[in-house]
């Protein structure tokens, strides 16, 4: 996980054992402000998006031999891998700075495109997205669930209404299910149907 720079401590990429006991600090230098991290488990890598730097980084899981992907981004948000068509995605602003994007690249850096776009004011606020490479799905949030396929076409939008447009966002396409955080835990079908509260809020 990323823990953002907050009143002066030090951004960093962080990693625990399952029952949370163990922290490693993975990437403690030159981060100006993390804001997503998505594992590439084929590849043994981790890539992580620093909105404040402008950049997608990735190393190997140890935190060893840290690559630049792509620079020169301006305010890029969440990331997510596809090892299949080795892709990585990412939300920020589109490629005429005056829209809200996901966008995509090759592991390499090159053919950046734009693979779903809004307008600058009026579409969702893009901030976590998640992949189901099984299906050849894109999933987004905001307020609402929204999915696509990979390169962004038959875009929809699903049921769930959310309360905050920050919450995480995950997919087990083994499972059928899509999780998100909104206070609670919840999860549905891959189609946004069958809400349930898997975790509630304390």
């Amino acid at each position: 996980w990323s823990d953002a720079q907050v009143f002066g401590t030090t951004p960093h990429i962080r990693r625990s054992d399952a029952a949370g006991h163990v922290v490693d600090d993975l990437v403690s230098q030159g981060l100006i402000g993390a804001a997503g991290v998505a594992l590439d488990l084929d590849n043994g890598k981790v890539y992580w998006v620093d909105s404040g730097a402008g950049t997608i980084r990735r190393a190997d899981l140890d935190g060893s031999n840290g690559e630049l992907v792509i620079g020169g981004l301006f305010l890029p948000q969440g990331v997510a891998i596809d090892s299949i068509n080795e892709k990585v995605y990412w939300a920020g602003t589109g490629q005429d700075l005056f829209s809200v994007a996901i966008r995509r690249a090759n592991f390499d850096g090159t053919e950046v495109q734009d693979v779903i776009t809004y307008p600058c004011c009026g579409g969702p606020t893009l901030y976590n997205l998640a992949l189901d490479t099984v299906h050849g799905k894109l999933y987004w949030r905001d307020t609402r669930l929204y999915r696509s396929n990979l390169d962004g076409t038959d875009a929809e939008e699903l049921p769930p209404v959310m309360d905050e447009p920050e919450g995480g966002l995950a997919i087990d396409a083994a499972g059928g299910k899509v999780y998100w955080a909104d206070g609670d835990v919840l999860r549905a079908n891959l189609d946004g149907t069958s809400i349930e509260i898997v975790v509630p809020t304390a």
